[in-house]
């Protein structure tokens, strides 16, 4: 349906389409040798799981690849063309500069700038994770890296599936020796990737959290700018994937939505001097959803930046065998997870799924093309960096999200980043614990009714637009009886005394709001649950303009309970 060059709704029949199917089904066809090998886990050398990927393989057809229910009343689009080409031109500056010529004269542990390759950022939640995936009709050994979740789901299997058919890292490197390159004689071949897919999904969170690390740039270190990389490729991810549609699967979708399209509408308030051609855009979303046809709303349109892989079908044939799976219990007793759909074939088959999606959107641009003049390349223009959003560095002037998928790894980081800012402090420290599980294992701690946390920005050089929270909440009786209060004031001035703040009172902005770490949730298996809790709140556009050169407080108070765990803050523009 989507390689048809009609325009004309009334084209979509059987008639009209067949020819296209029937160019799709040889070509999956013929290809499928090659989809096997490209499947095949790096772990499993002998390829011991060959015959069982073979018959997930031999389930599916692009049918159920494909999304076929495109048509003028369900406008499912794929992801523009100005987003495929800018794809594809992050993968050619990448291939090409793997083979340029270096300079014969560097040494061979000099490091070699190379363009970055194409990075893409996997949001979802716990299946998304990994979780379940081991979960097969197959043995796994417990030495074996696919018995971890992290190895075992399809964001890894999908980094390893689109190098495999675009070009191997392992032939690329070879190629770039062949040709004469030097570089340190120990690279290891990952270095060579055309493509990078970083796993950030996390069990109990959401897309509203997800979307606000989007928004104001909130990702590990190792996805920041290299060697001051600015561009395509450099800091920030190129494709965000929002998964957390595949954990809703079999469930009631009419109400179903991603925060994600918020992001499209965005308007970015840049300075004078600040051009197009000098920033890094938004990078492109895509949404990977599970759809029940029962249960799919036909009238709900969809962003066209948005491209959804349907994969209901498809996870339901090969995973027919499957479904009466038992609880598992991990041998130490301490993890359970449920039986049922989405073990291992469900992982396999997303890989396939998201990787056929995107290869038909790049194939429908490429065949709609028509011969045009070529655009002059723009020039860089010269701009000021002080008044420009480059699309790389965080628009935020003070940020920490806890975890090993955030900012601060560690409750040292969290302690440097907010000591020069703290003015009062009784009974908020950064701290560690497992009662929240691993996910959710550090965080800023308040302890005891009362507690109270006072940090002052002076003098701030950007206005707060924008102000971010995510927190714990919990079943556990010892955190969900807590509450904290957070009052935020712009355009004061406390950093001249008590007569200073006094006057500036009349013009100083306050809000204030109240967050509970209670959840609302049945308690499974007798394993309370924990979520990580998102609040955001945009701030007055005129009002904070006007605060930039005066100085902004937060005042944090545990107002209820004996504990609260703050687990990220963003003050942002």
């Amino acid at each position: 349906n989507r390689l048809s060059s009609s325009k004309d709704s009334n084209s979509y029949n059987n008639k009209a389409t067949i020819p296209h199917k029937e160019r799709i089904r040889k070509l999956w066809k013929s290809h499928v040798p090659s989809i096997l090998e490209a499947s095949r886990h790096p772990d499993d050398t002998d390829y011991s799981h060959r015959n069982y990927t073979e018959a997930i393989l031999k389930s599916l057809s692009p049918y159920s690849l494909l999304d076929p229910s495109v048509s003028s009343s369900n406008p499912r689009m794929m992801m523009k063309s100005d987003d495929i080409e800018r794809i594809l031109g992050i993968l050619v500056r990448r291939l090409f500069g793997l083979f340029q010529k270096n300079d014969k004269n560097l040494s061979s542990n000099t490091t070699i700038y190379m363009p970055p390759p194409l990075r893409i950022a996997v949001f979802g939640g716990p299946t998304t994770e990994g979780r379940g995936c081991r979960r097969a009709n197959i043995g796994i050994s417990p030495k074996s890296i696919m018995s971890n979740p992290a190895f075992c789901g399809f964001p890894y299997r999908l980094e390893k599936f689109l190098n495999s058919f675009l070009l191997p890292p392992k032939v690329l490197k070879q190629l770039r020796l062949t040709l004469g390159n030097v570089g340190p004689a120990n690279i290891d071949d990952g270095e060579f990737r055309l493509v990078e897919v970083v796993n950030l999904a996390e069990e109990g969170t959401d897309s509203e959290y997800s979307a606000a690390r989007v928004r104001n740039r909130i990702y590990p270190p190792l996805m920041k700018a290299q060697n001051g990389a600015t561009g395509y490729g450099g800091g920030p991810p190129d494709v965000v994937i929002d998964a957390y549609g595949i954990d809703e699967y079999g469930k009631d979708g009419s109400e179903m939505h991603s925060t994600y399209d918020t992001l499209w509408q965005q308007s970015h308030a840049n300075g004078k001097g600040c051009f197009k051609e000098n920033q890094k855009p938004y990078p492109v979303i895509v949404r990977a959803v599970l759809e029940d046809r029962s249960s799919t709303n036909e009238g709900s349109p969809i962003t066209s930046s948005i491209m959804t892989a349907i994969l209901g079908d498809a996870v339901d044939d090969v995973e027919e065998g499957e479904m009466s799976f038992p609880d598992y219990r991990d041998p130490d007793g301490k993890e359970i997870e449920a039986g049922g759909a989405f073990g291992m074939a469900g992982h396999i088959a997303s890989s396939w799924a998201i990787a056929f999606n995107m290869a038909s959107s790049a194939l429908w641009h490429c065949a709609s093309k028509r011969p045009s003049h070529p655009h002059p390349k723009a020039k860089r223009r010269m701009y000021n960096h002080a008044h420009c959003d480059n699309g790389i560095d965080s628009p935020c002037m003070f940020s920490f999200l806890a975890g090993s998928k955030g900012t601060t790894a560690r409750p040292s980081a969290i302690a440097s980043t907010l000591l020069p800012f703290i003015v009062e402090n009784t009974g908020w420290q950064p701290g560690t614990d497992m009662d929240a599980g691993f996910a959710r294992k550090g965080g800023l701690i308040g302890t005891g009714t009362g507690a109270t946390l006072t940090l002052l920005f002076r003098n701030v050089t950007r206005p707060v637009r924008r102000f971010d929270v995510v927190s714990l909440r919990s079943t556990s009786h010892f955190w969900n009886e807590g509450a904290a209060k957070f009052v935020l004031v712009t355009g004061g001035d406390f950093s001249h005394g008590k007569e200073a703040a006094e006057a500036s009172s009349k013009h100083a902005r306050e809000v204030s709001f109240e967050i509970s770490a209670e959840l609302n949730a049945e308690v499974s298996n007798g394993e309370d649950q924990h979520v990580s809790y998102h609040f955001g709140l945009d701030l007055d556009y005129a009002e904070t303009n006007e605060s930039v050169g005066k100085d902004l407080l937060l005042r944090i108070t545990l107002t209820k309970g004996s504990k609260f765990k703050i687990l990220g803050l963003m003050l942002c523009e």
